[in-house]
């Protein structure tokens, strides 16, 4: 038993190693254009994940169609995913919501005051391949039947300097209220951002056309403050009500420890208080339309894990502890799943299977019984008992000769067995010949 135990400590403690030293130290995200808030997202996580042990690298691509492709033909471990275009039958998983991204309507027309007014204007909805061209037409195809050949498709580079010289009315912008490249168009002189006033109805409306209504998520409503986006030039110069999208960081085949850490690395960077977010407003899983990734369900349902909030690890770098403590948790589970086969195993094995043999070897059992009786002082009995004996003992032989249902584990009992009775009825033949001979001596002595 000590030598058991000894191995399998061994044998633990080379499976904690091998979990520290090897884990997987390389992964990719899809974070669409290097001027978007993903990549600066992305950098952040590549920042923190360095403590970890794992290298981030961080995939540009020319929009959220791209992204997702890529994720789904498995170019990338983890991607920032728009919502709104989830494509659920592709195996994609989700981790959570990770921040609210807003649907930008920027304009010059001062005849431009409400959503309607884009009826009929020249409006650029960006490339077929980012997210926000196929937001922008739902909204301007649904709502305003507008005709999908009438909407622009430039990129933004290209669309902003038409708006600026006339050639353009207004352009659909879906990002981050982070991005330095919003920030400088809405500071450019002239620029407007379109008042969606019908938020709520279109949200309404949205609702009301998807068939999980329950947890429809196309669309939600924010306000965006006055003055928030620059207080000395007074932009914007009254609240703004807009649409935002909400932003899912998504896998699809990562393992259970690595979407557990990039769950604890998004946590740390998107927890934090922002323009259209209160401190701890995300990450969440409110409406995610992607299945949940089993890990992060765990995550949810414990941020942290008693093997990660041991003292002794704490105080470990965080690349081994970390480490260290999923793999304590992956034996922990393993040991949970399959302790109870395991016990059902040992009490079989101890148990059940003596049983068995027992039963199945009940007549093998009985005949050594039977003629373990017979054998005892055979010299003793008289010529009429050896003779009754010897009768038993050929109803034995008989029966064991019948008998085919004997186990293959039985069969070296089973033929010892048959060679004893054998034996007896020799010994018995043999006794009873030598009574019948010393009888007929008696008897011609007495003659």
């Amino acid at each position: 038993m000590l030598k058991i135990t000894v191995v399998f400590f061994i044998c633990f403690i080379f499976y904690i190693y091998c979990n520290v030293m090897y884990h997987q130290k390389n992964v990719s995200i899809a974070v669409g254009k290097r001027d978007g808030a993903y990549y600066v997202y992305a950098k952040e996580y590549q920042r923190l994940l360095k403590k970890y042990d794992v290298n981030l690298t961080i995939i540009e691509t020319n929009g959220a169609i791209e992204t997702q492709d890529k994720l789904i033909k498995n170019e990338v471990d983890f991607a920032f995913l728009q919502g709104g275009l989830e494509r659920t039958n592709e195996g994609i998983l989700a981790l959570a919501n990770v921040a609210n991204e807003p649907i930008w309507v920027l304009y010059r027309d001062i005849d431009i005051k409400k959503f309607e007014d884009l009826k009929g204007k020249r409006i650029n909805i960006c490339n077929p391949h980012s997210g926000t061209y196929p937001m922008a037409k739902k909204l301007l195809v649904e709502l305003l039947a507008m005709k999908e050949s009438e909407l622009k498709t430039k990129e933004m580079k290209e669309a902003f300097p038409l708006l600026m010289e006339g050639k353009l009315d207004a352009l659909f912008y879906i990002i981050a209220r982070s991005s330095k490249s919003l920030q400088k168009k809405i500071d450019t002189k002239g620029i407007h951002i379109l008042n969606f006033e019908e938020a709520d109805s279109i949200h309404k409306i949205f609702i009301k056309d998807d068939i999980n209504s329950s947890r429809n998520d196309y669309f939600k409503t924010i306000i965006l403050k006055k003055r928030s986006i620059n207080f000395i030039h007074n932009i914007p110069k009254q609240d703004k009500k807009l649409l935002v999208k909400r932003t899912i960081l998504g896998t699809k085949n990562a393992s259970d420890e690595l979407v557990r850490l990039f769950l604890k690395v998004a946590q740390e960077v998107h927890s934090k208080e922002g323009f259209f977010q209160k401190e701890n407003d995300f990450l969440n899983t409110n409406g995610l339309k992607y299945k949940q990734h089993k890990a992060s369900i765990s995550y949810f349902n414990n941020p942290t894990h008693r093997y990660e909030s041991t003292p002794l690890l704490k105080n470990l770098n965080p690349k081994l502890s970390y480490w260290i403590a999923q793999s304590l948790n992956k034996a922990e589970n393993f040991i949970l799943i399959f302790i109870v086969p395991l016990a059902l195993l040992g009490f079989f094995v101890e148990v059940i299977y003596p049983l068995i043999k027992i039963f199945t070897r009940r007549k093998i059992n009985r005949w050594y019984h039977k003629i373990n009786k017979l054998d005892t002082n055979m010299e003793y009995f008289s010529l009429e008992e050896l003779y009754r004996n010897k009768q038993i003992l050929e109803e034995v032989a008989i029966e064991i000769h019948n008998t085919d249902n004997i186990d293959a584990t039985h069969l070296e009992p089973y033929y010892t067995v048959q060679n004893q009775v054998k034996n007896m009825i020799e010994s018995f033949e043999q006794a009873i010949a030598k009574k019948e001979k010393s009888a007929t001596l008696e008897v011609t002595f007495k003659e």
